[in-house]
């Protein structure tokens, strides 16, 4: 599978509000399923979600868009 469809299919997974991006709350659900997926055992709070999103946010509008 190459990358493109993989975020493809993430997105159509995890954007609840079809949005084209990833909220806090979005991502927040991402992270802790992928995690429970594939065998990590971390659970992830929405202000460690922020946190993650802050050092990837290009925008500065609190959202991970689809690129």
């Amino acid at each position: 599978m190459e990358v493109k469809q993989l975020i493809d299919q993430l997105y159509l997974r995890y954007d609840s509000d079809r949005s084209g991006a990833l909220d806090r709350r979005e991502m927040t659900r991402a992270l802790n399923e992928l995690f429970v997926e594939y065998g990590v055992s971390i659970r992830v709070s929405e202000r460690q979600a922020g946190r993650l999103m802050q050092a990837i946010d290009n925008s500065g509008d609190g959202k991970i868009q689809k690129p």
